[in-house]
Parts: structure tokens; sequence; C-alpha cells
């Protein structure tokens, strides 16, 4: 039997602690971009809002790849290592090639 609430619960803290660790890193990482320097503070804020909804979206859009495509029904149950490093792997590769 399938527990959907189980699984939304365990994607929503999953899509949770991604959303706060990719708000940090947008934060860190932007002194490093000329934006810093050039451009007004709501610009810098929308850049940083921007990014990290893309990062989210990516995170999604990995975690639903690594379920379909090793077909792992009984996540997040059993299979969630797997799920995991295949999550881990989709979300790299994305980020890598765009």
């Amino acid at each position: 039997m399938v527990d959907w609430n189980e699984r939304f619960r365990t994607a929503g803290i999953y899509l949770g602690v991604s959303a706060i660790a990719h708000l940090a890193w947008e934060t860190l990482q932007l002194p490093l971009y000329t934006i810093w320097t050039s451009a007004a503070r709501w610009e810098i804020a929308f850049a940083v809002v921007h990014c990290t909804v893309g990062d989210i979206m990516i995170a999604a859009s990995a975690l639903i790849a690594a379920i379909l495509v090793g077909r792992f029904w009984s996540w997040p149950r059993s299979d969630w290592k797997q799920v995991a490093v295949l999550t881990i792997i989709f979300g790299l590769s994305y980020t890598a090639y765009s």
C-alpha cells in the first residue's frame, strides 16, 4: 500500500532543507559576481531569489527523475539510499550541463 502522506512529507522535508541550503549557497557566492557591486539592492535580492527557485526546481526534478528512472516505487520506506545517490547524480549532472 502506498502511503502518499509519508512520500509528500519526506519530499517536503527534502525540498525545505534543499531550499535553505541553496539560499545560503546563492547568498554566499554572490560577492564573486559583478552584480554585487554594480546592481541595486532589489536586483541583487531578485537574483538570489531567482537562482534559489531554479535550484529548488532542479532538486525537485532530480528527486522525481531518480524515483521514476530507478523505479523505486516503495520510496521512502525502502530504496532511500539508491534514490539519494541517483538524485545527487542527476542534480549535479544537470547543473554541470546547464
